[in-house]
């Protein structure tokens, strides 16, 4: 679907839409959907291996667990890894409803909440 658009001098022109956007006419209401995926989720999901790659190496490893120090340091990298590794995973799969009917605005991430 594009959208139709106008120029100074009362032409109408088609405009396409951006890559990560569809937009749909369900009737009484409209609907614009936006795919997360891009470029950044990849770099992202690699990223996020490699960091909890070396988060389970480093607990692993039995000698951590005799000082509480070196325990529960490494506790704000495995919390980073975790969030990372959501964010990865929301991206690949996730999109962003927005709902535009009868003056209202409803806007939705799906499926991963």
């Amino acid at each position: 679907m594009s959208v139709k658009g106008e120029t100074a001098m009362g032409e109408r022109i088609e405009l396409g839409l951006p890559d990560k956007l569809e937009l749909y006419n369900h009737g009484s209401s409209i609907e614009i959907v936006r795919k997360w995926f891009g470029w950044n989720i990849v770099i992202m999901t690699a990223f996020a291996l490699v960091w909890d790659m070396i988060i389970y190496e480093l607990y692993s490893n039995t000698d951590i667990c005799k000082d509480p120090m070196n325990f529960y340091f490494p506790l704000l990298h495995v919390a980073a890894g975790i969030g990372m590794t959501y964010y990865a995973i929301a991206g690949w799969f996730n999109r962003t409803h927005i709902q535009v009917s009868n003056g209202k605005i409803a806007i939705f991430h799906s499926p991963v909440p």
